[in-house]
C-alpha cells in the first residue's frame, strides 16, 4: 500500500490485557482555528460506534467525557474554543472489540507554529514532530477559497517539516487534511496549489510518505476515520508481527514440554509432581498450547483489521 510497506517506524510499547503492543504517537499541526481540536473530538465521538469494525476508546474517564461533550456541542453547531495549551490524549484503536494499537494523539496550540524557534513551545513542538510516528497537517480549505491562504502558515509548516527530515532516520506517514471541506463545492487544483510545494517535498523525501484527505466535522462529517486509520496502519502491522512472534514462542515451549512429557523424563516428572505438587510437563504443555491458541486468535483478528484498513485506504490519494 503506497510507500508504507516495509518501512521502519519509531515506537514505544505498552502492556495491555492482550500483550505488549507498540504504541504510536500522532501529532496534529496547523494554525489556530483550523479545526485540530474539533477533529479529535469529532473522531473520538464518531468512533464510539464501529466504523468498518474500528472503534476508539480511552481509559481516562475525564478525557472521555470531555471529548464526548465537545463532540455533542459540535453536532449542535457549537465549535470548541481554540486550544491555548498542549493536550495529549491516550487512546486505543480497537477492531471488533480487540485492541490493535495504543496511541497518543497530541494537540498543540496553533500559535506554537508561529513562535520563535527559541521559545519553549516551539522547541517542544519541533522535538515532538521529530519523535512522532505520524504527523497530521491541517489546512483550512475554506480560507484558501476566500483568498486567505496566508492564514494557514504553510511556509512555517514547511520549515518545521524540513527540521523533521533533517533529524529523523525512519519513515513517517504524513496526512494533509483539508479541513472544512464541506464549506467548498469541490476541491479544485487551484485550491490544492498552496500545498503543492509541500507535497513535492514529501514525494522527494526518503523520510516522509503521505496522503491527501478532504475532511469535515459536524453534521456534514466527511472522512472522519481516515486520518487515524492511515496514521496507525503500519502500527497495526507491527503489532500483528509481535503477536505472531509471541504465538511462535508459546507453540515452541508447548512442543518442548510435550516431548519431555512423552519421554522417560515425563515419568520421573510425574512422580515428582505427585510428591511435591508442581505441574507436570504435560500440564505445562497444555497451558502453553492454550496460550498459543489465544494468540493465534489475536493474530487472525490483526489480519482482518489490516485487510479492512487497506480496503478503506485504497479510496484516498497518496503521494
Amino acid at each position: 500500500m503506497c510507500k508504507l510497506d516495509g518501512v521502519k517506524f519509531a515506537t514505544g510499547s505498552e502492556r495491555t490485557g492482550y500483550a505488549i503492543m507498540k504504541k504510536f504517537r500522532v501529532i496534529m499541526l496547523g494554525h489556530t482555528g483550523v479545526g485540530k481540536t474539533t477533529y479529535i473530538a469529532s473522531m473520538y465521538g464518531t468512533m464510539q460506534r464501529p466504523i468498518e469494525g474500528f472503534t476508539v476508546s480511552t481509559e481516562s474517564q475525564f478525557d472521555h467525557q470531555r471529548l464526548m461533550d465537545m463532540n455533542a456541542g459540535i453536532l449542535r453547531g457549537a465549535w470548541p474554543d481554540a486550544t491555548d495549551q498542549r493536550s495529549v490524549y491516550h487512546l486505543m484503536l480497537e477492531y471488533e472489540s480487540q485492541p490493535v494499537i495504543p496511541f497518543e494523539w497530541i494537540d498543540y496550540r496553533g500559535g506554537a507554529i508561529r513562535d520563535r524557534s527559541s521559545s519553549e513551545d516551539s522547541q517542544q513542538l519541533i522535538e515532538g514532530l521529530i519523535t512522532a510516528d505520524c504527523i497530521v497537517v491541517f489546512v483550512d480549505v475554506h480560507a484558501i477559497s476566500k483568498g486567505l491562504t496566508y492564514i494557514n502558515e504553510i511556509g512555517r509548516i514547511n520549515i518545521l517539516l524540513t527540521e523533521v527530515v533533517k533529524h529523523t532516520d525512519y519513515v513517517k506517514p504524513l496526512v494533509v487534511a483539508y479541513s472544512k471541506s464541506d464549506m467548498v463545492k469541490t476541491i479544485t487544483p487551484k485550491l490544492k496549489k498552496p500545498v503543492a510545494g509541500m507535497i513535492r517535498a514529501i514525494e522527494a523525501s526518503d523520510w516522509l510518505t503521505g496522503c491527501f484527505v478532504p475532511l469535515a466535522c459536524g453534521r456534514r462529517a466527511m472522512n472522519i476515520e481516515t486520518p487515524v486509520l492511515y496514521a496507525l496502519s503500519k502500527g497495526i502491522r507491527e503489532n500483528k508481527e509481535l503477536a505472531e512472534e509471541t504465538f511462535r514462542q508459546y507453540a515452541e515451549r508447548a512442543e518442548v514440554s510435550l516431548k519431555k512429557a512423552k519421554s522417560m523424563q515425563g515419568w520421573v516428572d510425574k512422580l515428582l509432581s505427585t510428591a511435591v505438587g508442581v505441574p507436570t510437563q504435560m500440564d505445562l504443555a497444555i497451558n502453553e498450547q492454550q496460550k498459543a491458541h489465544e494468540k493465534q486468535v489475536a493474530v487472525d483478528k490483526f489480519l482482518a483489521a489490516i485487510d479492512r484498513t487497506d480496503t478503506h485506504l485504497d479510496k484516498i490519494s497518496f503521494f
